[in-house]
């Protein structure tokens, strides 16, 4: 295990590998266990990235709202030649169908480098 040495004022100044008995023996009162952070897995990285895809879809078809409000009023008084109802509701499916895309090629991805560089 890794201990990180301490100085008074609690700064580390070295960092051993030991027991934290012996840490203790050594150096009592002024060490702690060094955190070792392992890199994540592919399966954790995946899982990552697919939320990301699931609020970006999110927030795209969210910032569209006000579009889908606008067709809604315009056809309520007859405009014509505008964007439709049906035209937001088709941009919001698309915006599904490329999150539902996306989603399935992460989760192909067997480097977890491709993943962090997968974007869309």
């Amino acid at each position: 295990m890794n201990i990180e040495i301490l100085d008074n004022d609690g700064s580390v100044v070295n960092v051993i590998v030991a027991t934290e008995q012996f840490a203790e023996e050594v150096h009592p009162g002024r060490w702690r266990t060094q955190l070792v952070q392992l890199p994540p897995s592919i399966s954790e990285v995946v899982t990552i990235k697919l939320m990301e895809i699931k609020a970006e879809a999110a927030r795209r078809i969210t910032a569209l709202d006000w579009r889908l409000q606008r067709a809604q009023e315009r056809e309520l008084i007859g405009e014509s030649g505008v964007e439709t109802v049906q035209d937001v509701l088709l941009l919001r499916e698309q915006i599904r169908q490329a999150s539902n895309a996306a989603e399935q090629a992460v989760s192909t991805l067997t480097d977890v480098g491709a993943v962090h560089a997968f974007t869309w």
